[in-house]
């Protein structure tokens, strides 16, 4: 799916739940983005080179929830939570 599509899907799902009542811990899209310095962090502790359009998702889009699919950010804002480098080097928080 390319950008423009998931932004669509996103813009509809988001209007879908106008006027309805959710349970509160059911959200379309709770996001925190990623800046490109943390993008690089990833990369550099990880020693990887995460794909552009990975990269592009997290800068326009970030982690977060959409629907039921759980995204984890690049770096916790918290400093608690599961991160990319935490999962991928196995130190859970």
């Amino acid at each position: 799916m390319e950008f423009e599509q998931f932004e669509q899907v996103l813009q509809d799902a988001s209007a879908g739940r106008l006027g309805r009542n959710y349970p509160a811990e059911i959200q379309i899209f709770d996001s925190r983005r990623a800046t490109g310095s943390e993008l690089q962090q990833v990369e550099s502790e990880l020693r990887v080179q995460l794909p552009s359009q990975y990269k592009e998702f997290m800068r326009r889009h970030g982690s977060g929830v959409f629907m039921f699919v759980d995204l984890l950010p690049a770096i916790a804002s918290d400093g608690r939570s599961d991160d990319l480098i935490a999962v991928n080097k196995g130190s859970l928080r």
